[in-house]
């Protein structure tokens, strides 16, 4: 008997807390009206079936491995403050070269934030495994505790200082 109450119990924490995420931005690049909302768009290509399942996918190539190929969008941080940020999509990639040693180089999927008393923080969640080489479609998923006083918040995706080319499909922003 205590064994189901407790478990009663925990599924009703995990779908109460599932109750309260609330989707912030869904299918963010999904067509050239939304693309066009990102700073360096054009840099970025819209492939309408190019995604898993024939979704929309957004092609980024970078052919210089010195320099960086990113899209970036803006969040109003009034809309985040003390809540969890997630940042989610799709993202295949073919020949991503990292000349450098630095293992946050390659593909780029991050949470930016900086704080009133200019704390920054780069939060990237799970890139670590499709950073370099060739990969099939994989989900990625990015979380940050935004704190109360951050006054600028900023989403990246593509390539930093990193050749190749990279795919992202199903771009979601959410919180809790």
């Amino acid at each position: 008997m205590k064994i189901s109450k407790i478990l009663l119990m925990a599924i009703l924490a995990v779908a109460g807390s599932s109750l309260w995420a609330a989707e912030l931005y869904s299918n963010m690049c999904s067509t050239n009206d939304l693309l066009k909302k990102w700073s360096n768009s054009k840099i970025a290509e819209l492939l309408p079936k190019g995604g898993p399942n024939d979704k929309y996918a957004v092609k980024i190539i970078n052919d210089n491995a010195k320099k960086s190929a990113i899209i970036s969008f803006k969040i109003d941080p009034t809309q985040v403050k003390g809540k969890t940020l997630t940042l989610s999509a799709d993202a295949k990639g073919e020949d991503v070269a990292v000349p450098s040693k630095k293992k946050y180089f390659g593909t780029k999927f991050m949470i930016y934030y900086k704080t009133a008393a200019g704390k920054k923080r780069w939060v990237e969640g799970n890139v670590g495994q499709v950073r370099s080489g060739s990969f099939s479609w994989k989900k990625l998923t990015t979380k940050a505790k935004i704190p109360d006083d951050t006054v600028y918040v900023l989403i990246s995706v593509g390539l930093q200082e990193a050749s190749g080319t990279v795919y992202f499909s199903d771009i979601q922003i959410s919180y809790e």
